[in-house]
């Protein structure tokens, strides 16, 4: 059916209805892999004794997560996943259907005369060929119908600009090396501030080794990136480190606390800063660098400390 009503525009004049356009751009084949490397220090210290004297506690955080997270490009895009729609996309599309949609209407007499034809001839060629020369005699080229079809068709084809590429969830790999540690009491009739022995105790939290989501060492990532092309910007969202296995120590010279040492293991999903997207100005950005803190809460005891990342992007 298709080939039929081309075959009727050629006898028209009308030309193509169909168009492409090329890329002025220069982004990343796709599937092409970009990488995106992150290193997390987390640091964290202080000393707690409220007014109420109920209990003291100090501790210190000094863990390092080194990750490296492989995104393979997506095609380019009109409208954009992580940056900030201005709709200029969207508004292109929405012009593109609106005039497919007219021109679909324009030409749906044709295309009934083109079913009739189809069901008429069959695979007969000599068949089919009368009748797209009866339908072109049946037809002015220059009315108002047929022109309204050509400048809906041609609306219909201009191929809209895309500007935005997204390099989305690979695989990451990583290490990590964490260590801890706090020192509680929690005051009542037995203990106090000037004799803490009674309910006192020590906590250390030491590990290294490769990050894991618990069972490999090349796991899923959640790293994303987009770049929009024509701003020349850059938006980054780092990716969690994974599992850490560690080991973790209780002591304490009071004989109602339970002490010994055991394995432990945790995520590290460092969400409040992992999950927030980056946005640095870089041109075309075929690399790119920056670094960022925030303040977020330790897993020790939920005491606030300042995490620093430290990121690289490339792609090719």
């Amino acid at each position: 059916m298709k080939g039929l009503l081309v075959r009727f525009a050629a006898v028209l004049g009308g030309g193509c209805l169909f168009a492409q356009g090329g890329l002025t751009e220069t982004p990343s084949p796709p599937k092409s892999v970009a990488t995106l490397t992150v290193v997390y220090e987390f640091k964290g210290s202080g000393e707690d004794i409220p007014a109420s004297h109920e209990r003291h506690l100090k501790w210190a955080v000094a863990d390092r997560y080194e990750i490296s997270a492989t995104m393979p490009a997506e095609v380019m895009s009109p409208v954009p996943g992580l940056h900030k729609s201005d709709g200029s996309g969207e508004a292109q599309i929405a012009q593109r259907q609106a005039s497919a949609q007219a021109a679909a209407k324009d030409m749906a007499p044709m295309m009934a005369a083109a079913q009739a034809a189809a069901a008429k001839c069959g695979d007969d060629e000599a068949c089919l060929q009368r009748e797209v020369m009866k339908m072109a005699q049946g037809v002015d080229p220059n009315s108002a119908a047929m022109k309204n079809a050509r400048a809906n068709g041609a609306a219909a084809s201009v191929p809209i600009k895309t500007r935005y590429q997204a390099f989305n969830t690979g695989k990451q790999t990583g290490s990590y090396t964490v260590d801890e540690s706090a020192h509680q009491a929690y005051f009542d009739a037995a203990c106090s501030l000037r004799n803490e022995t009674p309910c006192a105790y020590d906590t250390t939290i030491k590990g290294a080794g490769k990050l894991t989501d618990s069972t490999s060492e090349s796991f899923a990532s959640e790293a994303h990136a987009e770049i929009d092309y024509q701003a020349g910007t850059l938006m980054v969202v780092a990716p969690f480190p994974g599992y850490v296995k560690a080991t973790k120590t209780v002591t304490s010279a009071g004989k109602g606390i339970k002490t010994g040492t055991e394995a432990i293991g945790r995520r590290e999903t460092l969400s409040q800063v992992s999950n927030v997207p980056v946005k640095v100005t870089c041109g075309e950005c075929r690399s790119a660098s920056g670094t960022f803190s925030r303040e977020i809460d330790d897993a020790l005891l939920g005491e606030k400390g300042v995490l620093t990342a430290k990121w690289t992007f490339t792609r090719k």
